[in-house]
């Protein structure tokens, strides 16, 4: 039989108290697939970070990923973006040395105001549309690119040392070394420019 979400009303009556012994294999795996996030649908994604191979569609990521997300900049899926003093979501300055702050990555295109943004923290996400830039770099790593402030990402390490932001590596798309547009985004916590 297949699992199927549950309500929480109905799982706390299954759970109550258990007196007659009446819960079922089957019930114990339908409460395992209400509880669990919609991140975790694969084996082992539970204790371990999210695997390339899982993500298949474009413009897409797993992991670590916070929602509701206010925009002061309007930017593009896959731009690195960064948590401003007021806890919005802006386009960093690689070269602005007061700007040390928390990283993300843009889920979606999102015009300037846009108050429902998905901006991934940590996790992987797949990006066609850089792909050239991709081919064979696997296990290299990627940095914010210090020549515009877009929040463009960059396999070429900055001429400006101190503008170099590690972001993370690109990835191989499953268990063999194959071409891949796929990046792991596992940034230095901040930004801290020149």
């Amino acid at each position: 039989m297949a699992q199927q979400q549950r309500t929480r009303a109905a799982l706390l009556a299954l759970l109550a108290d258990n007196v007659t012994g009446q819960i079922s294999a089957e019930d114990l795996r339908d409460f395992q697939v209400t509880v669990m996030e919609e991140e975790f649908v694969n084996g082992g994604d539970f204790w371990a970070q999210p695997m390339p191979r899982y993500i298949t569609t474009d413009r897409t990521g797993k992991g670590w990923k916070q929602y509701s997300q206010v925009m002061v900049s309007a930017v593009s899926y896959g731009n690195v973006v960064v948590l401003n003093s007021t806890g919005q979501w802006m386009h960093p300055d690689p070269t602005d040395s007061t700007e040390n702050r928390v990283l993300g990555i843009a889920m979606e295109s999102y015009a300037i105001a846009y108050s429902q943004a998905i901006v991934l923290r940590k996790g992987v996400y797949m990006h066609t549309l850089i792909s050239n830039m991709l081919s064979d770099k696997i296990g290299y790593l990627f940095y914010l690119d210090s020549t515009t402030s877009d929040g463009s990402v960059t396999t070429t390490y900055p001429t400006v040392a101190a503008n170099a932001r590690v972001l993370g590596c690109v990835e191989q798309s499953g268990e063999s070394i194959t071409y891949t547009n796929k990046l792991r985004f596992d940034p230095d916590w901040s930004i801290s420019g020149t």
